[in-house]
């Protein structure tokens, strides 16, 4: 494959054809003019959902996991702070932790020393 080609390859995304000029005089093909940008994106305002609607998707959550055999179980960590959920089985066995035991440990040792885990100075 000619320089020629692979210079097209990169800057047009396909060979020149036969009667390209770049090919003919051995220079790299000229990109075409970029596309206009795009016009930028507009958020709508965010909408909070009503007390009853949060009431269903409750009760739709809640019918899933009883289906699967599963609950949920919100706490607060004393030792952090934080929101913690877990994941248990019908017999009440933890399945899962989020954050997990390490996690909150972390966030407790952190928290206790005035420590930062990444100091970065620009």
């Amino acid at each position: 494959m000619s320089m020629d080609v692979v210079a097209s390859l990169i800057t047009t995304g396909s060979k020149p054809s036969a009667g390209d000029a770049s090919s003919k005089r051995g220079g790299p093909a000229v990109a075409s003019p970029a596309a206009p940008a795009p016009a930028p994106v507009r958020s709508e305002p965010t909408v909070r959902p009503t007390q009853e609607t949060l009431a269903v998707i409750a009760r739709q959550i809640d019918s899933y996991l009883r289906s699967v055999d599963r609950s949920l179980q919100f706490s607060v960590d004393e030792t952090s702070g934080r929101m913690v959920i877990s994941v248990r089985d019908a017999s009440g066995n933890l399945v899962r932790q989020i954050p997990g035991e390490e996690a909150l440990r972390l966030a407790a040792w952190q928290a206790g020393s005035g420590a930062t885990l990444l100091d970065m100075t620009v």
